[in-house]
C-alpha cells in the first residue's frame, strides 16, 4: 500500500522525497526500542512518523518511561 501511495504522489507531479508516511499503534515497549524487529520493520518501509496511542486509565509512569527508552536512540 506504501509502494502504490508513493507511486501515485510521485505520478500526480509531487516530490517524492516530500511523501510522509504515519504509523499508528499502541504504545507498546516493541515500538520504542530503536533495535527492535517492528522498528526495524518502519525503518525498511521508510515510515516517516510513529504515532503511539494509549487507553485511559492513562499511566504517567508508563508514559515517562517510554519517554526514557525513546530518548536512548
Amino acid at each position: 500500500m506504501i509502494r502504490i501511495a508513493r507511486a501515485e504522489h510521485a505520478a500526480a507531479g509531487r516530490d517524492p522525497a516530500a511523501f510522509i508516511v504515519t504509523v499508528f499503534a499502541g504504545l507498546r515497549e516493541r515500538w520504542l526500542r530503536p533495535d527492535s524487529r517492528d522498528r526495524a520493520a518502519l525503518e525498511a518501509l521508510d515510515v516517516s512518523r510513529l504515532i503511539l496511542l494509549m487507553e485511559p486509565p492513562f499511566n504517567a509512569d508508563g508514559i515517562s518511561e517510554a519517554g526514557r527508552l525513546l530518548s536512548t536512540r
